[in-house]
């Protein structure tokens, strides 16, 4: 029965010191509150009777560790915020660039590109020497094709050559809707109101849709690459390979020409002295657009040569301008 006693007595004592120790350290003030032989027969360790030491140093030590705390946090939190922000800015390079240069014609991203840091080289975007499906051409088919791939694979990798500067954008609203517009920059916009009364852009989709042209091979889950700028000046159909202008070369599995049409010329214009052809210019992409509606607000009368679709529509366009 003793020996019963002794064995739970001893348990209750293990169970016991952890918490007299807890209470010693951490509230001094509770020490004559406890019964003197408990401290008088334990001994606690150095590491113990220095942390009671600290603890019991007054107020001036505790608010010197809780300074020290939160200068710790506030400077994780800083380098924490600097390296989520530089890694954003990273991502939404490619972006911000895209997005930027939208509204802007050849020449104006020409002298923006001239304007920059001298002596800071330019990124030149590298095609990628194979792709599943080529599209030359950037018009309404082209994207109408790629996006129709997309749909049947969603992992397709499409690699879309295009002359224009631009990314594909709708044609119809450059004799349409654009000139019915009473936004002033318009011609930086791109901008209009549809038949429903809301307004949307007239590039079918925005810059963040497609991905580099570069990074085509590598993305998990394919994508749409528009390559701006380039032309492709000589087909390999037997060993399914094109050569763009600056010399570059991709093979393909499936190849798509889309490269829609060109304004036809007169022989007599062409044979006319530069005064003529100064005042004389072509309508089919984003940049006519821009010069037609510069030239619109300058002089008095204009001739359309040609009574098609195109033809009309301008010709109803700038008479409805003209009355304003």
């Amino acid at each position: 029965m003793f020996r019963c006693g002794g064995l739970a007595v001893g348990a209750f004592k293990q169970k016991l010191v952890p918490l007299v120790r807890t209470v010693y350290v951490q509230s001094p003030r509770l020490r004559n509150r406890l019964p003197g032989t408990l401290f008088q027969q334990w001994r606690f360790p150095l590491e113990l009777q220095m942390t009671r030491e600290m603890a019991s140093s007054g107020a001036s030590g505790g608010k010197m560790d809780n300074s020290m705390i939160v200068l710790i946090v506030g400077l994780s939190a800083i380098g924490a915020g600097a390296y989520a922000y530089k890694t954003i800015k990273d991502d939404q390079k490619r972006y911000n660039e895209r997005i930027a240069g939208l509204g802007l014609t050849p020449e104006e991203k020409r002298r923006r590109a001239e304007s920059s840091t001298a002596g800071e080289p330019v990124p030149q975007v590298r095609p990628p020497s194979h792709v599943p499906f080529l599209i030359i051409g950037g018009g309404t088919a082209a994207f109408a094709a790629a996006r129709s791939i997309r749909a049947r694979d969603p992992g397709a990798r499409v690699l879309i050559v295009s002359e224009d500067p631009e990314l594909p954008y709708m044609r119809p609203p450059l004799s349409k809707e654009l000139w019915f517009s009473d936004d002033p920059n318009v011609t930086k916009t791109l901008r209009f109101r549809q038949w429903n009364g809301k307004e949307r852009s007239i590039y079918f989709q925005p810059p963040s849709f497609y991905v580099s042209a570069q990074d085509l091979p590598h993305v998990e889950n394919g994508g749409v690459a528009v390559l701006n700028g380039k032309k492709v000046v000589q087909l390999d159909v037997r060993g399914n390979m094109v050569k763009l202008n600056d010399g570059a070369q991709i093979t393909y599995e499936k190849c798509l020409i889309a490269t829609g049409g060109t304004p036809r010329s007169l022989s007599a214009i062409d044979r006319a002295g530069a005064e003529v052809k100064s005042r004389t210019t072509l309508f089919r992409k984003v940049g006519d657009f821009r010069t037609l509606e510069k030239i619109s607000r300058e002089v008095n009368s204009i001739t359309i040569i040609g009574g098609g679709f195109l033809g009309s529509e301008l010709a109803c366009a700038i008479g409805r301008k003209g009355e304003y």
